[in-house]
């Protein structure tokens, strides 16, 4: 078993460099490591790893999860994310991906080790059973079967060229869909096997495959008959991986069962001499005749030894299917028939002892004028072997012979010479030529007669064009004749070619065709016209009578062409009529003849259904009745003259009848009108007497009362003069007061206009100062509105860079492991100095949060103290003389964000750390440190005029881990890293200001 390939996709280069470390030492292949999205795609294409481990946060234009994607989508390898990133939104974009694994940092490497595992076991699983469906789709292509692999858990994985031209959907979009989404199926049953498969099949304990026949429903609605095969697939180990699912179209072979029963209904097949088994039974189910193909189907001597067999007992028919039948209807299904369980109850005597498959069909019987009773006529087909074929597909190829030796008829196999490979029983029955003497020798060694026949150029031609071909030969034998249908098959070594004996087929053809004559003789003996047409009104059968009147040429032509126009689209509706309910009718209707005549037909037509209630032919029979039509016209006519007779009679009565019911209307009208005025006149004088009776009344009480209100104003005015003196005396008494009384108001409303006027002055100085406070106070509520709104974005920009820290020191603490843990690779006799090391690595990223911490700036350091602070650590931590190793700063003020900060310090720790072990041979010299800003670009320099590296070193490929650490660190920044050993030693690199 080979290696599993990983590839690391990691923006931090010490976690990169630590994980392939730990993989390598895991046994697994770790050819490089990416730092971007774009370099991760690039990195698929050429090194085609089994998995990748992904971080989700990297350089340049697109992420993780959107590399993952395009990874998964189009190279179908599996993804685990290693990331800091733990938040609720990361957690679901990465969850589209559907990824193999999410794991945050610092991980677990037992939990990493366990994931990868598992991701590889999976996918191998899922490449496992894309295999298994080629192979499928290999075998099944000369039949044009449909495949569709899935997995446990009926998601699909696998679908072949024919599933598109029978379900519609294209092989990108089926994938990775539910089995139930593009497997669309009528029957619920099914719908809920296919719902899981797996699960169904192992729900008795027995693994064993499920089929059957339903009504597929393409993605454009269309509707295909099919045959279908659900079974089960395991690994090298047993265990069950998924499903595999063959179906295929037998729309051609139901139209065919169908048109083979219509003929028997309306031929009235002569079963008893079938070799087809048929019986009839009672309503009850219970058996009342059998052929001979029943009896040794079901391994009996006699009907007596039958007789107890009942239809919906013993062939397990479904409560749905029994509701078809007695609905009239035909029911198709399958049957399995244990005799085993037969004997043990004793009911009926055979000599069988094994289990067989029926497919049987049930048709009802009707009483009718011939005689039949009412009750079921049923075919049984034994379609053991065609059980053991479709199991074939699944067996291995181990069980191949064994499958072909259990076919009842004759099969043999030649390779593309023509030499026999295969030779079964039925072939050494048919011919006495035992296996061993046929295999290995040419057709024409067992078969001399062939060469030249239609039976040798049938052979090449499925030799050339790789198609099935096949041929009905009759033979002699003695006085009898024999039929062989001859059916040759393309296969992987040559032909396959089954010989079947279809003498007794032919016999019922010979049957059915006299049976047919018969019919016809009769139908053709009638005078009345007999034709059948379709619902489209196109005539598909008509008898000699038909002909006579219409000619020859009318099968396949419309009959509405003898109606005239005016008449043809009541007979439309006519034929749109029927219903089940409705099925038979009469119509009459004008024909137009061929030497231009006129004549009336009377015709009564019977609509013929479908399962589906649908009119799929008319059968008509009519007779002419133009004469009739002639003396009911001639009888209309003289009817319509008596009616006119009598209505011209009617028509005289009724206007003379008129005249004088307006003549009476009139003189009644005049005497109403006298008699109205006449009331009218009275009435309007009785009422005048009474007003004036009234008016007279009344001014009587009117004048009494005057004369009493006359009385009571003259007392009144005399009172009146008496108070109207006493009330002006007594009004200039209140005269004087009132003018004393003004005068005092007059005073005290002088005083309040004074009081007024000082206290409007002071009113008016407290709103101005009111104003200026309110102004102040308002200014100060907008200088406080205003700091709130800064802090608030200040709290914002904290807490987002507080998340970016976190998430920074969770990604640091994973490269302080890494570091150690690379290291730690490293430690051997020299433990001390590499603890040290060490220590320097992490106190250069301790450092750079501790000068996060203190700067305003929480984005950016200076470089300039936190160098200093770096160097100062380094040199006093080796012990460094620095009165003899002189270390120069040639840095302006340059800021740098964290992540690059970082990676500058760790490489100038690691650099520097180098020239003070292995630059000075006399502990004497001088480092420098040196950065150039110049455009985009910044240029770190770090040289020391020591005895400079070895010649043959290549520093760019070097093992140790300095270096290497110096290389990784430099690719991560996306930059480039120079060697200038003509003075000591000068490492030059040069980065850009801002990160891609």
């Amino acid at each position: 078993m080979s290696v599993a390939k990983i590839l690391i996709v990691e923006d931090e280069g010490l976690t990169a460099m630590e994980l392939q470390r730990k993989l390598k030492n895991w046994g697994y292949e770790v050819p490089t490591f990416a730092f971007s999205g774009k370099d991760a795609i690039n990195k698929v294409k050429e090194v085609k790893p089994d998995i990748v481990l992904m971080d989700i946060v990297l350089k340049g234009r697109i992420d993780g999860i959107e590399a993952a994607k395009e990874i998964i989508d189009d190279y179908n390898i599996p993804v685990i994310y290693v990331t800091a990133y733990g938040d609720e939104e990361t957690f679901q974009r990465a969850k589209m991906t559907d990824p193999a694994g999410y794991m945050l940092k610092p991980f677990d490497e037992n939990e990493l080790r366990k994931k990868i595992e598992v991701a590889l076991k999976k996918h191998q699983k899922e490449i496992n059973l894309k295999e298994t469906g080629e192979w499928l789709d290999k075998k099944l292509k000369d039949s044009g079967g449909a495949v569709i692999i899935t997995d446990v858990d009926g998601c699909i994985r696998f679908v072949n060229s024919s599933v598109k031209s029978l379900t519609g959907w294209e092989s990108d979009d089926s994938l990775f869909k539910s089995l139930i989404d593009v497997f669309n199926v009528q029957s619920e049953e099914i719908r809920k096997i296919i719902k899981n498969p797996v699960e169904e099949i192992l729900r008795d304990g027995t693994a064993s495959e499920l089929n059957g026949e339903s009504v597929l429903i393409s993605r454009e609605g269309k509707k295909i008959d099919i045959e279908y095969t659900i079974a089960p697939i395991r690994d090298d180990k047993g265990e069950f991986v998924g499903a595999n699912l063959i179906f295929q179209d037998i729309t051609e072979r139901k139209k065919e069962e169908e048109a083979l029963f219509e003929s028997e209904k309306r031929f009235k097949s002569i079963y008893l001499q079938s070799p087809v088994a048929i019986g009839i039974f009672k309503p009850d189910g219970q058996l009342m005749d059998i052929n001979k193909a029943v009896l040794e189907l079901f391994g009996a001597s006699d009907i007596q030894d039958l007789m107890e067999l009942n239809l919906f007992q013993d062939f397990k028919l479904s409560d749905a299917e029994k509701k078809r039948l007695f609905d009239g209807q035909t029911v198709k299904y399958e049957s399995e028939f244990d005799f085993e369980k037969i004997k043990e109850l004793s009911l009926y005597k055979t000599i069988k002892s094994d289990i067989i498959y029926l497919e049987v069909f049930i048709n009802p019987l009707s009483v009718e004028e011939d005689g039949y009773l009412s009750g079921y006529l049923v075919q049984f087909f034994d379609i053991t072997l065609h059980k053991m074929l479709e199991k074939s597909i699944l067996e291995s190829k181990s069980n191949y012979e064994e499958l072909v030796a259990s076919i009842t008829d004759v099969f043999f196999e030649m390779d593309r010479s023509l030499k026999f490979v295969y030779w079964n029983k039925a072939s050494e029955n048919l011919t006495s030529i035992p296996s061993k003497d046929a295999i290995g020798k040419s057709l024409y060694d067992i078969f001399p007669d062939v060469k030249g026949t239609e039976i040798e150029e049938m052979y090449m031609n499925v030799l050339n064009v790789q198609e099935p071909q096949y041929i009905v030969k009759e033979y002699k034998n003695q006085d009898d004749q024999i039929f062989f249908e001859f059916n040759v098959y393309p296969s992987l070594r040559g032909v396959s070619v089954f010989i079947k004996d279809i003498t007794g087929v032919k016999i019922v053809e010979k049957e059915l065709k006299k049976s047919e004559k018969l019919y016809r003789s009769v139908v053709e003996d009638q005078t009345e016209f007999i034709c059948r047409f379709t619902p489209e009104g196109v005539l598909t059968f008509a008898n000699d009578a038909y002909f006579n009147y219409f000619g020859k040429g009318v099968i396949g032509k419309s009959f509405m062409f003898f109606s005239p126009e005016k008449d043809q689209e009541s007979v439309k509706k006519h034929i749109e009529s029927f219903n089940p309910q409705n099925p038979v009718n009469t119509f009459e209707n004008q024909v137009k003849m061929t030497n231009g005549d006129i004549k009336w037909f009377e015709w009564v037509n019977k609509a013929i259904f479908d399962d589906q209630s649908q009119v799929i032919e008319f059968q008509s029979v009519g007779r002419d009745i133009t004469e009739r039509k002639q003396i009911e016209e001639s009888l209309r006519e003289k009817k319509d003259e008596l009616k006119k007779l009598a209505k011209r009679e009617v028509e005289a009565f009724s206007n003379e009848k008129k005249a004088l019911k307006a003549e009476i209307t009139a003189i009644t009208q005049k005497r109403d009108e006298l008699q109205k005025t006449y009331d009218e006149s009275v009435e309007q004088a009785e009422k005048r007497i009474d007003e004036l009776i009234k008016d007279k009344e009344t001014l009587k009480a009117e004048i009494t009362q005057i004369k009493q209100k006359e009385e009571i104003l003259r007392r009144d005015h005399e009172e009146l003069d008496i108070q109207v003196q006493k009330q002006a005396n007594d009004r200039i008494k209140d005269k004087e007061m009132f003018n004393a009384e003004i005068n005092k108001v007059e005073m005290e409303k002088n005083d309040l206009r004074k009081k007024y006027q000082e206290l409007d002055i002071q009113t008016h100085k407290q709103v101005e100062s009111s104003k200026k406070e309110r102004e102040a106070l308002k200014a100060e509520i907008l200088q406080l509105r205003q700091t709130e709104k800064e802090m608030n974005e200040s709290i914002r920009d904290k807490e987002n860079l507080l998340k970016e820290i976190h998430r920074r020191v969770k990604t640091n603490m994973q490269a302080i492991s890494s570091l150690v843990g690379l290291q730690s690779g490293y430690i051997m006799d020299q433990f001390i100095e590499k603890f040290e090391e060490s220590q320097n690595h992490i106190k250069s990223i301790a450092l750079v949060h501790e000068k996060l911490y203190e700067s305003k700036d929480l984005k950016r350091i200076n470089f300039l103290e936190y160098l200093q602070n770096l160097t100062d650590d380094l040199l006093r931590t080796r012990g460094v003389d620095q009165d003899n190793i002189k270390l120069k700063i040639d840095i302006k003020d340059i800021f740098l964000d964290i992540d690059r900060a970082m990676n500058c310090g760790l490489i100038i720790n690691e650099l520097v750390n180098n020239s003070i072990k292995h630059a000075f041979l006399d502990n004497k010299g001088e480092i420098m440190i040196k950065i150039d800003s110049r455009d985009d670009d910044f240029t770190l320099i770090v040289s020391d005029n020591g005895a400079g590296l070895p010649e043959n070193l290549d520093f760019r490929n070097a093992q140790t881990l300095g270096l290497r650490l110096v290389n990784t660190l430099v690719r991560q920044l996306d930059g480039t890293i120079e060697l200038d050993k003509s003075k000591g030693t000068e490492f030059k690199i040069k980065f850009a200001k801002k990160s891609q």
